[in-house]
């Protein structure tokens, strides 16, 4: 049988203290308001290439806290107002819900399979 489902590209993370993600955080805080994906890469000097992308989400993850994600882009933490903070940690918490109900309703569906 043919598959026609894609290869999954290989997960790309970093640790926290790469100097990646040093220079990411330092970008952001540099910055005055919130830098898109392709901001981060002209800031950084590095090519608009889909790996690229995936690089930067993983600084952002790698940042922890340092750093928040939304809509516009990604900004310092320390830079952000309140509301964007607060924006951000609603819609973190929103997302975790989601996916631990999915989650759930898995475990339940599969459940003579995962005993």
């Amino acid at each position: 049988m043919h598959s026609t489902a894609q290869p999954e590209l290989p997960l790309f993370r970093c640790a926290k203290d790469d100097a990646n993600v040093r220079n990411f955080i330092l970008l952001l805080k540099s910055h005055s308001g919130w830098m898109t994906a392709l901001d981060v890469l002209r800031g950084l000097g590095m090519a608009e290439t889909e790996s690229n992308r995936r690089h930067v989400r993983s600084w952002a993850e790698a940042a922890e806290d340092s750093v928040i994600s939304g809509q516009a882009g990604y900004r310092a933490t320390d830079c952000a107002t309140p509301e964007e903070i607060h924006h951000f940690c609603s819609w973190m918490d929103s997302q975790g819900d989601k996916m631990k109900f999915r989650a759930a309703r898995t475990r339940g569906r599969a459940h003579s399979k995962i005993r």
